[in-house]
């Protein structure tokens, strides 16, 4: 090629190769790409390449590394977690020397640490319905002598209304 920038493509089954030599990591297809993977890890640490006979394309995603083969993505062509490639300029020994060294890489990152969950102070709980009732927490004298006072307020409405009180009324 007479081009320094221009993009060079390598055949899959030499990706395929190379990715083989890692038996720690899975390999998915995907619509577009073949996603690589340590099941471990598989949340966090992604290398997709181009998923095509010739592949001219190789993402990092959740992860980067400094490595003269990469291309670091400027924030407006990020997308994901994806912030870097491998650079296809190069020639194919390079690409896939860089590609072995990336899933290397890959391979030896450790999960990242979950964050300690905060544990809260139980908070007072709201009032709301329960099976409860306030009568529950009195006792019986206190509960005849609201009956009755129920029972004189309604008596005492009914005679100002004239109208007659039922004598289950309260």
């Amino acid at each position: 090629m007479s081009s320094t920038n221009a993009k060079s493509y390598v055949d899959a089954a030499k990706i395929e190769a190379v990715i083989l030599k890692f038996p720690s990591l899975q390999m998915t297809p995907q619509a577009g790409f073949l996603k690589v993977a340590a099941p471990e890890t598989a949340r966090h640490y992604r290398v997709y390449p181009a998923r095509t006979t010739m592949v001219g394309r190789v993402d990092l995603s959740g992860f980067t590394m400094d490595h003269p083969g990469l291309l670091t993505l400027k924030d407006h062509e990020r997308f994901g977690k994806v912030s870097q490639q491998v650079d296809f300029s190069r020639p194919e020994a390079e690409v896939l020397e860089c590609l072995e060294a990336v899933l290397a890489h890959m391979a030896s990152l450790p999960a990242p640490a979950k964050p300690e969950k905060a544990k809260k102070e139980a908070a007072p709980k709201a009032k709301g319905w329960s099976f409860r009732t306030a009568a529950a927490d009195k006792t019986p004298e206190q509960l005849a002598e609201e009956k009755a006072k129920r029972r004189a307020l309604i008596e005492r409405v009914a005679r100002e209304k004239g109208v007659a009180v039922s004598p289950h009324a309260a």
